[in-house]
């Protein structure tokens, strides 16, 4: 007698929160639209609105295109996936003026870094007591150097297979 009633219980409690549930979901069929509003991204219009019972509705597609989805339908149900995106690189590494302004870019950093080394060097030859105290920057400065030259070497290969 006792599953009976849980059995009875927990069938009731299903049918309530069911039934509170679906009052939530109620279809604007027949509601009256109260106003529209302009969507606007990066001050750009995008698209309308429109305000039922204070709420505003707007376009699903449009603002997640707008936003970098892929939108389609399923079962029912709007999906959005987001796009791949091209990142700057890619972009780059396909254009050779913006691989060529990357080498020159990098190559001018080298000379600011070996600038600065010398720097390093003249203070170090001035007071040879303080050269441990300039051996990390020096050290840092050897490694972005390098880190450039490297860099090139990658872009200008990048340079090289456009051609």
């Amino acid at each position: 007698m006792k599953k009976y009633i849980a059995g009875f219980l927990a069938g009731a409690l299903f049918t309530v929160a069911g039934a509170a549930f679906a009052d939530d979901i109620q279809s604007l069929i027949g509601k009256k639209i109260q106003g529209q509003t302009v969507i606007k991204v990066d001050g750009q219009v995008l698209d309308t609105a429109i305000i039922v019972e204070g709420k505003s509705y707007s376009p699903t597609r449009s603002i997640a295109e707008a936003a970098g989805y892929d939108v389609s339908m399923k079962d029912k149900e709007i999906v959005m996936n987001k796009k791949p995106v091209v990142s700057g690189r890619d972009a780059i590494a396909k254009d050779p003026v913006k691989l060529n302004e990357l080498i020159t870019s990098y190559k001018e950093s080298i000379v600011k870094e070996e600038a600065r080394l010398e720097s390093y060097k003249k203070i170090i030859e001035q007071r040879p007591d303080e050269a441990a105290a300039y051996q990390d920057s020096i050290d840092y400065a050897n490694s972005k150097i390098k880190m450039y030259q490297e860099w090139i070497a990658e872009k200008e290969e990048q340079l090289a297979a456009l051609k």
